[in-house]
């Protein structure tokens, strides 16, 4: 913890013996919780540790705000920005051993959570748009603003946030990933809940170190692709020596297996980004097992006489 806390150094006395109710975030121990201390009910954050001592931000919470961070009506870094707030230090074993009175703008930038942050992952909005104008606060932007807004964002926009879908088996390649990242210095920050990397850095990071670009489909487009990754995975594909697949193979096997499962045409296009039905027709019509599952169900019975 190589950061000094400005602020008004003070007795950590009123956190001990603190009564953890809530536990919001868990990795590896309790990360985002609250807890009931002698001064109030209090929203506590980890934001740095060491082998010896771990830091908390703490502010006063009650149950109205912590629904709100439940609902996604409240950003984390918003439930912290309070004018009454803690710089808490304690031993692993929650031990209060130093506390310092300051504020948000106080902290690190590089500690604190990333703004515009939610709580939950499935709760982070695909894009945001900032509308200025005379009139315009929070809650009271009228409908036509809205709509003008986000009719002039859909032709800047070329896609949507879409869930990664994967096996538990590929969370050891993630794992080995994100460790060797650490190890070559690539996109470091001092927040544990992002393992030690920016949590605004690119997940993927190509053979230099650097973010994959993202290319045009056609002269002046708007529209773009990742060929850059593409490529890298069909490097990928060759040195396997995987025959007779294609990059894209890898998503239209996904959809055709998830359609086989019983997934609705609308789950297939949200999670493949695929927006036409009659492309998801194409990619689910009955592959040559399939048929043959059908011809050796209809056949089965069929007694044939020499």
């Amino acid at each position: 913890m190589d950061w000094n806390i400005k602020g008004l150094a003070c007795s950590s006395s009123d956190f001990d013996g603190f009564e953890i109710q809530s536990i919001l975030i868990d990795v590896d121990g309790p990360r985002l919780f609250s807890a009931q201390t002698r001064v109030c009910t209090a929203l506590f954050m980890l934001v740095d540790e060491n082998e010896s001592s771990m830091r908390f931000v703490v502010v006063p919470t009650d149950d109205r705000m912590l629904a709100k961070l439940e609902s996604g009506s409240l950003t984390v870094r918003a439930a912290l920005d309070q004018p009454l707030l803690w710089v808490l230090e304690t031993s692993h074993s929650f031990c209060p051993k130093n506390a310092w009175r300051t504020t948000l703008a106080e902290l690190p930038e590089s500690i604190l959570p990333e703004k515009g942050r939610m709580l939950r992952a499935h709760l982070q909005p695909a894009f945001r748009l900032r509308a200025i104008g005379e009139g315009l606060s929070a809650g009271t932007v009228p409908a036509s603003v809205i709509r003008q807004v986000v009719e002039g964002a859909s032709t800047a926009y070329n896609g949507e946030a879409r869930e990664l879908h994967t096996e538990d088996h590929a969370l050891l390649f993630f794992e080995q990933y994100m460790d060797s990242r650490v190890s070559e210095g690539l996109y470091l920050s001092n927040q544990s809940w992002y393992r030690g990397s920016d949590p605004q850095s690119q997940f993927f990071l190509n053979d230099r170190g650097e973010p994959y670009k993202l290319s045009p489909r056609k002269k002046d487009s708007t529209d773009y692709q990742a060929r850059a990754m593409s490529a890298k995975l069909k490097s990928f594909i060759e040195k396997a020596g995987i025959e007779g697949v294609t990059v894209s193979t890898y998503r239209d096997s996904f959809v055709k297996a998830m359609y086989d499962a019983g997934c609705h045409y609308k789950d297939l296009m949200r999670a493949s980004g695929i927006k036409q039905k009659e492309t998801i027709d194409r990619k689910t019509r009955p592959a040559i097992q399939d048929l043959d599952k059908v011809f050796k169900a209809i056949y089965s019975r069929v007694k044939v006489n020499n």
